[in-house]
């Protein structure tokens, strides 16, 4: 994912043509419901205010974190979407978020609300661990992605085009799914809002500490 393959590139030009129509759609309850209770824990824990979006699309989810009063960044792979996520004040720019252009420890809490999906599994590892290193320690971070079933690769009806490369996994192996630098603080599936055979899973993880460099 440190290059543009074929699968980023088709991610991206399906998002830009996307981005107008995006633009228009509010957020379901549901998701805000996930935000605000990042926020009010990264809050309350009267620590750093410092929060990462990583695929922000059209800067909803963003502009909703920062209204609680956290110093928001956001990120994304499409250009149409970064800008305007922009226009809405969210402070955006393009990047592909396995190689963030951040600091290490730039931030106290990241958001990844169904962006993750598009990761292949096999890379999903080395996502993790550039997140979690822009992450200070004891950092959280909420994950949000589609799945119940075990799937990999660009959906053939997919209403975009180019098709889109998913990649979910069922409730059980999202569970058994190793995140390197990370502990994982809970795990929920929200049968209620099922889409299409799927339904959004959502992790709260939590930074650790990470090894010592040996000498």
């Amino acid at each position: 994912m440190h290059r543009m393959n074929e699968f980023t590139a088709a991610l991206r030009r399906a998002y830009d043509e996307d981005a107008d129509r995006r633009d228009r759609v509010e957020p379901d309850a549901w998701r805000l419901a996930i935000v605000d209770d990042l926020a009010a824990r990264v809050l309350g824990a009267g620590g750093g205010d410092r929060a990462l979006e990583l695929g922000c699309g059209t800067g909803q989810l963003a502009q909703r974190l920062g209204d609680t009063g956290l110093q928001v960044v956001a990120v994304d792979l499409s250009p149409a979407m970064v800008g305007r996520a922009r226009a809405r004040g969210v402070d955006a720019l393009v990047a592909d978020f396995t190689r963030l252009p951040f600091a290490d420890a730039s931030f106290d809490a990241a958001l990844a609300f169904n962006s993750l999906l598009h990761v292949p599994q096999a890379e999903l590892s080395a996502a993790f661990t550039e997140i979690r290193r822009v992450l200070a320690v004891g950092g959280l971070l909420t994950v949000v992605r589609w799945g119940g079933v075990n799937r990999q690769g660009p959906l053939p009806d997919d209403d975009l085009h180019p098709p889109r490369f998913y990649s979910t996994f069922t409730d059980a192996d999202l569970l058994a799914q190793p995140i390197p630098g990370f502990t994982r603080l809970s795990t929920d599936v929200l049968h209620e809002h099922v889409n299409e055979g799927v339904h959004p899973q959502v992790e709260l993880l939590v930074a650790s500490e990470l090894p010592s460099a040996s000498t």
